[in-house]
């Protein structure tokens, strides 16, 4: 008979997926808009060069979502993310040591697409999914945690070492850490299932209808909800990384410094911690679909705002909802888990992050038109079309028959 108290050790694995999110992310994604300065000077190219970057990094990394989920229904967490970490080691010592533009955006393209696509989001949520039915939400939400708390905790310090040991020695030193600390931690602290009898009620509470066969590619991408979540999951993530990538130039042009910039990113970081745990809640109380409308509408509205007000007090307000905004995470992982089950998780949100990498693409362009345009209003508005575009088809995500009457 399964034991009803007692800590649970499924919020051992959350914490553990979110600090390892925070270090796998935290250089190339959190604090990447910190080095684009240093290495457009230090180069001799320009910024956009190296924006480009991370988009082919999330380009090559399109069809790794479905490895990555594949292999995460199929093969031991430790495996999966054991693997990723070892290539997110050398991918930041590569980082440190490279010789060229070229050298950069091989490495984003190659080693971190691979790294990073095997110790992130997929395979985190994944492994959250099986071992919470009962307050699924919550744990995404706090799942997610990993690449907003790397953003909270990491822009001063980063920013700091930048200016006191270089920008080359900041991502030696990330290395170390990973390959030494991080790494072994994980091999030894993390488990695929729990055991049995050790499930303390987190396994249940939802109806027989939640768990399912394992569904083949074909079955998922049939479903009308996987293209309303897929649509959303775009549309958003897009919109946001589009801010975050370009978030230190865009400032920057305000008159604003990189000190500025690093207080910014912090503040939009807890922004995101709210976010995803309030749209957790938010899930499990209501459904999927009113905290994806939500988040679409915030996306919205912030962006318009960051196009027509330039003020300080009013760049903060902004970021935090951009913070907020990030919920999306939460609510793709929850829509999924709640259509497809714990067996078909890993499978399907695959396929959704995949979906949602095309929007990789968005930053690059930004940038792009501001280097043409002479400035960022014409993206601010296309941006802010975007997120309502997202908006819209988080509208028409259906909500599982038991839920729906339970709301109504």
């Amino acid at each position: 008979m399964a034991r009803t108290g007692g800590w649970y050790y499924g919020w051992n694995i959350i914490g553990l997926v979110v600090i390892i999110q925070m270090f796998t992310n935290g250089l190339a994604i959190n604090c990447l808009t910190l080095f684009l300065g240093g290495w457009s000077q230090e180069f001799g190219r320009p910024v956009s060069e190296f924006a480009l970057a991370q988009t082919i990094f999330a380009l090559v990394g399109i069809p790794l979502g479905v490895v990555v989920g594949w292999a995460s229904d199929r093969f031991p967490a430790r495996a999966v993310f054991g693997f990723g970490l070892t290539l997110v080691a050398i991918f930041h010592f590569g980082i440190g040591l490279a010789p060229s533009p070229l050298a950069i955006t091989l490495l984003f393209a190659i080693v971190a697409s691979l790294g990073i696509g095997h110790s992130g989001a997929v395979p985190s949520q994944a492994v959250v999914s099986r071992w919470f039915v009962r307050r699924r939400g919550l744990a995404m939400g706090l799942t997610a945690f990993g690449l907003a708390l790397g953003g909270v905790t990491l822009p001063p310090l980063v920013a700091q070492l930048i200016e006191t040991i270089g920008w080359r020695e900041t991502w030696i030193w990330f290395g170390v850490v990973i390959s030494i600390g991080l790494l072994p931690a994980t091999l030894w602290l993390l488990r695929n299932w729990p055991e049995s009898g050790e499930d303390h009620g987190y396994l249940h509470g939802a109806p027989p209808a939640d768990r399912h066969r394992r569904l083949p590619i074909a079955e998922i991408v049939r479903r009308p909800n996987f293209w309303f979540i897929g649509i959303a999951f775009f549309c958003l993530h897009g919109v946001n990384l589009t801010i975050a990538v370009n978030l230190s130039p865009l400032v920057e042009s305000f008159g604003y410094t990189l000190g500025n910039s690093a207080l910014i990113i912090s503040v939009m970081s807890v922004g995101g911690l709210v976010g995803k745990a309030t749209s957790g809640l938010l899930a499990d109380r209501y459904g999927n679909r009113l905290p994806f409308i939500l988040i679409g509408l915030v996306t919205t509205t912030a962006v318009l705002l960051l196009s027509a007000f330039h003020g300080f007090a009013v760049l903060m307000l902004v970021f935090i909802m951009i913070g907020l905004a990030q919920g999306f995470w939460t609510v793709a992982a929850s829509s999924t888990a709640t259509e497809f089950g714990a067996d078909s998780f890993g499978q399907a949100y695959g396929l959704a992050v995949m979906f949602c990498s095309f929007s990789m693409i968005l930053p690059w362009g930004f940038a792009r038109m501001n280097e043409t345009l002479g400035g960022y209003t014409p993206g601010l508005l296309i941006s802010a079309a975007i997120a309502l575009v997202g908006t819209l088809a988080a509208a028409f995500l259906k909500q599982p028959t038991h839920l729906a009457a339970r709301i109504s």
